[in-house]
């Protein structure tokens, strides 16, 4: 399973710009009206940037991570609202309680084989209402097949490399940091169409693939990722 480093962390996971978070979040305010989908569950939730906001606008959240340091992060950022529970995407079936909505976003979905991730789908799926909703931040198979390679990169005024590779149905991305860190990540990758090959017979029914958080953008095999819909039946 994939590890984050602290390297990491400060690179990616604190740079976020607040108008990205916005766009992310003003998608997911239409995607999951407040009226129908109250009761919300942030998968892999991080320090909570998608969390926070939608309880401000009343939704009550509840934000999952493994990482422990995150989760105690998140809990200082908030006296009341969400609420954060240090728990493994894999034990979802911990949770003794339903939701008429969840997400996992940032590409945190797609960790494990395709047995396991369908068995995240299912667990999902189980803690749904009829009629709830799934979103997931996922990226596109053809984009990667057709960007693989070794490229510099520069964030938060710090130089890394990137190695991106697609292997059989996994992408893989190797990153070195300029202080001489090392993380190494793998997702397994799937196209709206598979993926709503796969969701159905776990009771869930793909309505739309959009891209970059925008309802006037379909999925692209020339953007590297998408947000699918996935409605429970």
């Amino acid at each position: 399973m994939n590890n984050y480093s602290d390297s990491w962390h400060s690179l990616f996971l604190r740079t976020v710009p607040d108008d990205q978070t916005e766009i992310e979040v003003g998608f997911l305010l239409r995607q999951l009206p407040i009226e129908r989908f109250r009761r919300a569950l942030d998968i892999c939730c991080g320090l909570g940037r998608h969390a926070v906001r939608l309880a401000a606008a009343g939704y009550e959240v509840t934000g999952i991570d493994r990482d422990p340091g995150l989760i105690r992060e998140a809990r200082t950022m908030t006296t009341s609202n969400p609420r954060y529970l240090e728990l493994d995407v894999r034990r979802l079936g911990d949770l003794d309680e339903s939701f008429d909505a969840a997400m996992i976003l940032w590409s945190s979905f797609g960790y494990f084989g395709r047995d396991e991730n369908d068995q995240v789908v299912g667990s999902v799926h189980g803690l749904l209402e009829a009629g709830g909703r799934l979103v997931l931040d996922l990226y596109h198979p053809a984009y990667f097949e057709t960007n693989q390679g070794v490229r510099g990169r520069k964030r938060a005024n710090r130089h890394f490399t990137e190695s991106t590779s697609v292997v059989g149905s996994r992408l893989r991305v190797d990153l070195q940091y300029d202080d001489g860190s090392e993380d190494s990540f793998e997702w397994e990758l799937l196209a709206p169409e598979e993926l709503a090959t796969r969701a159905e017979p776990l009771g869930l029914r793909l309505s739309a693939a959009f891209a970059n958080f925008d309802e006037a953008q379909p999925a692209s095999a020339q953007l590297p990722r998408y947000q699918a819909m996935l409605e429970a039946f």
